[in-house]
């Protein structure tokens, strides 16, 4: 799901600081990233909205967990595509 402003990062970043724990799953392959939008028009040059986000954040990103303030950010570099797509489905395998 994008983000419908940037202001959402500025309030998300706030609770994140404040001791909320964002588990952020992207892997930076969906197509609408590219779509003119607020993260790419207006002054804004951002590849993605997960960018500006991180940006607001203080992190690169990459995958794991980092503490924000009273709280963290935990990255998974996932398709969440292809991760509603596999359902219900789990590994059994031990």
């Amino acid at each position: 799901m994008k983000p419908p402003a940037p202001e959402l990062h500025r309030d998300l970043t706030a609770w994140v600081k404040n001791g909320g724990v964002l588990v952020f799953v992207d892997d930076g392959s969906d197509p609408y990233n590219a779509v003119k939008e607020w993260w790419n028009t207006g002054g804004m040059s951002y590849s993605s909205p997960a960018a500006h986000l991180f940006e607001q954040l203080g992190i690169d990103g990459r995958e794991g967990m980092s503490p924000i303030g009273k709280g963290a950010v935990i990255v998974r570099k996932a398709s969440p595509a292809a991760l509603a797509a596999a359902g219900g489905r789990r590994d059994h395998r031990h």
